[in-house]
């Protein structure tokens, strides 16, 4: 149970840390 809590956790802050940067990168790349 703990693997999973900790995957989904880390998936999550994966993703939100992502989308924070993808305006960035979007700007920067274009």
């Amino acid at each position: 149970m703990y693997v999973s809590a900790g995957l989904i956790m880390i998936g999550l802050m994966a993703e939100f840390y992502t989308r924070k940067n993808a305006s960035v990168s979007w700007s920067a790349g274009r």
